[in-house]
């Protein structure tokens, strides 16, 4: 078995000695849950679990995860509890559409007053574009009950722009809540990347010799009339058009810029190198109560990084409360950046 760190400076100390106020959410796209599949065709459950507990070092309140493989509904019962075991959390796991790599999220235990996975007797997003549908879960704190957070854990598509353009603009069911007094933070890999204007990763020159993938080009960018192929940013664009934000883009402008890096590619040079595709998106509220956001370097454990979001809890129940000045919408596109409301600490 491959042993698997985290690097020297990035985990987070445990519950108990970490501010009592803080509360961590934490997103990992971990490549087939771990446990790869041996020349038999048998997984290495033994590794997943090893990359579990690797995960419960970071503590999180909050664990968005991507790529459930071994965990999935039926087969992956078992494994699916002792993860959550690890983690001391509800397990939720979306049902696949197609391909075998589900949507899920943990909870820890306690952290909510109330917590339901929506879609457990609709299933409205298996109805949906979503090849991987999202796992979302609609929670309450205990101090402010009457008031909904919703929360998301996405994989968008890897091969198609076009359903990506429709699983974004499904996901709207769930932002439109906002206006009607609902919190939401939902965050994952969206495999698409970024509005280029502040980032810190460098755009994708696809025309770059070393650039050699032209099918994995043609998932992630597209020709202009020029002839010049240029990153598809749709996703990004369309939740700053709806009011939302990206928390790392706040931390960095407050000084900490490390919250921009690259989140996957460092090893595919033929796929355009380093991109920051996994990313969260919290409503105008909720953002004002973002602390610091952090890229988890997993080298061993998965091709991407994982993302951890830090918020105070009582930002969170005032942002819900509307008790706060919402922040201003974000600049898409070619407009001017302004002063957002809300600071990293």
């Amino acid at each position: 078995m491959t042993k698997t760190t985290i690097r020297p400076g990035t985990s987070r100390a445990r519950s108990s000695k970490r501010p009592a106020d803080a509360f961590v959410v934490l997103s990992a796209n971990i490549e087939h849950d771990g446990g790869w599949l041996d020349q038999h065709g048998t997984p290495d459950l033994a590794r997943s679990l090893e990359i579990a507990h690797l995960l419960a070092e970071l503590d999180p309140d909050v664990l968005l995860r991507q790529e459930m493989t071994h965990s999935q509904l039926g087969r992956g019962d078992a494994h699916r509890h002792q993860v959550a075991d690890i983690l001391d959390s509800e397990v939720f796991v979306s049902p696949n559409q197609w391909g075998s790599n589900p949507n899920g999220m943990l909870v820890r235990h306690g952290t909510f007053g109330t917590v339901q996975q929506r879609g457990e007797a609709d299933r409205p997003y298996r109805a949906g574009p979503w090849g991987t549908p999202p796992t979302i879960v609609y929670a309450t704190f205990q101090e402010a009950p009457e008031h909904t957070l919703i929360l998301g854990s996405v994989h968008a598509s890897s091969n198609s722009p076009s359903v990506r353009r429709l699983e974004v603009e499904h996901l709207s069911r769930e932002i439109d809540k906002v206006p009607r007094g609902a919190g939401l933070l939902v965050g994952g890999d969206w495999n698409e990347s970024p509005l280029q204007e502040g980032e810190e990763v460098p755009a994708i020159d696809w025309q770059a010799p070393e650039l050699t993938d032209d099918v994995h080009r043609r998932h992630r960018a597209e020709r202009g009339l020029d002839g010049t192929w240029r990153s598809i940013t749709y996703m990004d664009q369309y939740l700053l058009d709806t009011g939302l934000h990206d928390p790392a883009r706040h931390v960095a402008r407050a000084g900490k810029p490390d919250a921009l890096r690259a989140t996957a590619g460092r090893a595919r040079p033929d796929q355009g190198g380093p991109q920051r595709i996994d990313r969260f998106a919290l409503d105008r509220y909720l953002i004002t109560a973002v602390e610091d956001v952090e890229v988890i370097n997993m080298s061993g454990a998965s091709d991407h990084d994982a993302v951890c979001l830090v918020l105070s809890r009582r930002g969170m129940i005032e942002s819900l409360r509307r008790s706060v000045a919402p922040a201003p919408r974000w600049p898409a596109c070619g407009e001017t950046h302004r002063t957002v409301t809300g600071t990293a600490r």
